[in-house]
Parts: structure tokens; C-alpha cells; sequence
């Protein structure tokens, strides 16, 4: 349906300009876009889902004969993006990415241009029912934790290594504050993560602020202390001298 399209594979649907469903069950939609592997969908500009099972959507993305793959392109280039491997997602936004997780769009984590870290929002303008935290409380219960390497099971443990504490360790020691809960038994949300260490590092600065303190006025007392001893030694000196005067005009008297 539509300009120089070719539908060769059974039971394939090809729609637009100079697209071809080549393979079986396949569909090709939109312009030069090409669906070749079983089952598969290529939607967009120049797309091209060759893998069996394989999506392409968008604008010059291949699957790339990788098997099961998932490609989505922008209209940044007009440079191929291929799949890397078979069951595979890659996507290009040079734009940037948000994703949302709630209706009216009040919360989510965002990809800008150019990045390559997921930030989340943290404005102190949508935040509320703020409560005090005692610092050397979390220091105390992370003193606690179970701290290890470890990997997940079923994974290969020569290259799927990690570090870190387990979630139920850090539900317990943090789970819970004045007004409700805080993630759960499973997971550690990487914002907590981030919060708990800022709230532990501010804790050991704060530790290390009296101690140096402390240090100074040890350091204070400890020069009044030297000077005194100074002043002692002085006049020990003195009176060293006047006995030696005194032992000299005994010496004479005799």
C-alpha cells in the first residue's frame, strides 16, 4: 500500500514509500524502510529491522541482523545507528530523554543533551514535610551494616562484581521517619543512596569541625602550660645562681 512497496514475505504488511516486508509476519512502514527478519517492524525513515523478532523505529536505525533487538532513532543524522547485540534496546535522543513515573508529571528522571548520568529532580520549590535527621544516628547504623563485595545469583561472579550494603539493612536503619516510609526492603533507590551519604559525610565534618576545635584549645592550654614551666625553669635558674653566690662567700668565710 502506497509507492514502490513490496510485501515478499507471508503474511507481511508494507505501507508508505519504497518500503519492503521481506520477511515473514514482518511489517515495513514510512519511508525506505525495510522489515527482513521474522516477525519483524521497521516504522520510520530509513529504518531497517533485519533481525528476527526485531523492532526499528524512527529515523536511520538498523537492528542489524541482531536478534530480537529494539533501536529507536531521532532526526539529529542522517548516520546509521545499528544494534550491538541480539536482545538488545539501544536508542538515540540527542535531544535528551525524560522519563516520568506519575500522571501529572510531577515526578521522573531525565537524560539532558550531551549527558551521560540520569538526574532526578531536587528542587527545594516541590518538596515538602521536611524533617531534621540526626547525623551521628546514621553513622552509628552504617556502622552497623554488612558491608561486602558480592554478585546476584545466576550471574557469572568472574565479571558481574559488586560492592555495597543489602536493602534490608538500609530499610531498617532508614526506612522509616516522622511521617511515613522511605523505599522498601528490595531495592535502594540511588537518590536515598546519594542522601544518606551527604547526611553521613556532613555528620563526619561536623565530627571533625569540634575535634580540631578541641585540638586548638588542647594546643592553647598546652603553650599556657609550656610557658609556665618556662617561667618555672627561669627561676629555678635564679635561685641556682644565688645558692652558688652564697656557697661561694661561705667558701670565703672559712
Amino acid at each position: 500500500m502506497g509507492f514502490n512497496v513490496s510485501t515478499s514475505g507471508s503474511n507481511s504488511i508494507a505501507m508508505g514509500d519504497n518500503t519492503s516486508a521481506t520477511g515473514e509476519n514482518s511489517i515495513a512502514m514510512g519511508r525506505s524502510s525495510t522489515s527482513g527478519g521474522e516477525t519483524s517492524t521497521a516504522i520510520g525513515w530509513v529504518t531497517t529491522a533485519s533481525g528476527n523478532y526485531s523492532t526499528a523505529i524512527g529515523n536511520h536505525v538498523s537492528t542489524n541482523n541482531q536478534n530480537g533487538s529494539f533501536i529507536i532513532g531521532d532526526n539529529s543524522t542522517t548516520t546509521v545507528l545499528n544494534s550491538a547485540n541480539i536482545n538488545n534496546f539501544r536508542a538515540r535522543f540527542a535531544g535528551g530523554y525524560k522519563l516520568f513515573t506519575s500522571a501529572d508529571l510531577s515526578t521522573g528522571c531525565t537524560l539532558f543533551a550531551g549527558d551521560n548520568a540520569w538526574t532526578t529532580g531536587s528542587s527545594v520549590y516541590t518538596k515538602e514535610n521536611f524533617a531534621a535527621v540526626n547525623g551521628e544516628d546514621f553513622l552509628q547504623k552504617i556502622s552497623r551494616f554488612n558491608l561486602t563485595s558480592w554478585n546476584y545469583k545466576t550471574q557469572d561472579t568472574k565479571i558481574f562484581r559488586h560492592y555495597g550494603p543489602m536493602a534490608q539493612d538500609f530499610y531498617a536503619a532508614f526506612g522509616k521517619d516522622e511521617y511515613g516510609t522511605i523505599g522498601n526492603d528490595t531495592t535502594i533507590n540511588s537518590a536515598d543512596f546519594a542522601g544518606v551519604s551527604f547526611i553521613a559525610i556532613q555528620a563526619l565534618e561536623k565530627r571533625t569541625a569540634e575535634q580540631q576545635q578541641y585540638i586548638q584549645k588542647l594546643e592553647k592550654e598546652n603553650s599556657k602550660q609550656t610557658e609556665k614551666l618556662e617561667a618555672v625553669q627561669a627561676l629555678l635558674q635564679q635561685l641556682q645562681k644565688g645558692l652558688e653566690k652564697v656557697k661561694a662567700i661561705q667558701n670565703k668565710n672559712l
